[in-house]
């Protein structure tokens, strides 16, 4: 928590957005997984360009940067997440392969957050 407070600091904070209860964090949370979800499944699965099991496993990733950002943000670098799920590919791997990918679905998720907070 001090190194929250401590890191906080630097950040200048323009506007503050009120967030209710648990609950309803936990709905904006789930709509942006199912929109991050969805996009994956229409534009990646369905075409050809993710097996099944790369996805699943895709977002698995994206649901431990999302229990992060809860718990008040997420690694540096959001290869760590992928590759901890893809223990047997290289950084070259992710880099070629899915990094466009994988931070496309990571900005799809956040920018369904923000917009459910305006």
């Amino acid at each position: 928590m001090k190194i929250k407070q401590v890191r906080a600091a630097n950040f200048v904070f323009i506007e503050s957005v009120s967030i209710g209860n648990e609950s309803e964090i936990d709905t904006i949370v789930n709509r942006a997984l199912d929109a991050a979800f969805t996009k994956m499944q229409d534009s990646y699965i369905n075409k050809g360009k993710l097996e099944i099991n790369e996805a699943e496993r895709i977002k698995r990733a994206i649901e431990l940067i999302v229990y992060d950002l809860r718990d008040g943000g997420i690694n540096s670098g959001l290869h760590k997440y992928f590759l901890e799920q893809f223990p047997e590919l290289t950084f070259n791997d992710y880099e070629d392969r899915y990094q466009n990918i994988f931070e496309y679905l990571f900005k799809v998720l956040k920018k369904k957050i923000a917009e459910q907070l305006i």
